[in-house]
């Protein structure tokens, strides 16, 4: 299935990025809470892009040109 992200999901994303994670979950605490509920229900897809990217970069260094996914 598609997944598309936001103007406002990756501009919150590039915020805590810059921000750090503290002050990230300082502004979550502000999100109403069915906004907050579907924010920790992204959590283990955005954890898996990371792991993604990572073994991308990771076989872009190593110059095998990519690398197996081994986050499932």
């Amino acid at each position: 299935m598609p997944v598309a992200l936001t103007a406002a999901a990756a501009r919150c994303l590039g915020y805590r990025c810059q921000a750090g994670p503290e002050a990230f979950a300082r502004l979550t605490d502000k999100l109403p809470r069915e906004e907050a509920d579907a924010l920790l229900a992204t959590a283990p897809a955005l954890r898996h892009l990371h792991e993604l990217d990572d073994n991308r970069r990771t076989a872009a260094h190593l110059g095998t040109g990519r690398a197996k996914d081994h986050t499932r």
